[in-house]
């Protein structure tokens, strides 16, 4: 209760943000070339909650180079990765092979059960629409767009 509590007052303070008061022309021109030429290590960070009934967001959008943290808000493990499953290849360079090797934080495969009330990330550096799922519950799936 308390994880969900946290996930959604950090999703409301983003939503709010994106409506704040116009800034001095100064303060404005530098936000927008931080927007256009994001700082490495800056880039906020997008969550999406695993709970009893599947992924929060389904689909959720997001720029090139953010990172996107799995939250798991469920009573049992979750295991993200992208799809098909069960070989996890469609996002570029990943395999369920890979899991256990020096190239698997690389890949978009949390190659393992990320137990209740803990999270795993993962840094999208290709540009598409990537479908994914949890490997222990495949039923339950998701989208991250990459813009």
């Amino acid at each position: 209760m308390v994880l969900a509590l946290v996930v959604g007052g950090a999703y409301y303070f983003q939503q709010q943000n994106q409506g704040e008061p116009s800034q001095g022309n100064e303060a404005a021109e530098q936000n927008q070339q931080q927007e256009e030429n994001p700082s490495p290590g800056l880039i906020a960070s997008a969550v999406v909650l695993y709970t009893d009934s599947g992924f929060v967001p389904q689909i959720f959008i997001v720029q090139l180079g953010e990172t996107v943290t799995f939250v798991n808000g469920s009573t049992s493990p979750m295991w993200p990765a992208t799809a098909v499953h069960p070989t996890h290849q469609v996002y570029p360079g990943s395999d369920i092979n890979k899991c256990n090797t020096a190239e698997e934080k690389n890949i978009f495969d949390a190659c393992g059960g990320i137990e209740p009330n803990q999270e795993w990330s993962f840094t999208f550096e290709e540009k598409g629409s990537w479908g994914y799922h949890d490997h222990l519950n495949p039923s339950r799936r998701g989208t991250i767009v990459v813009e």
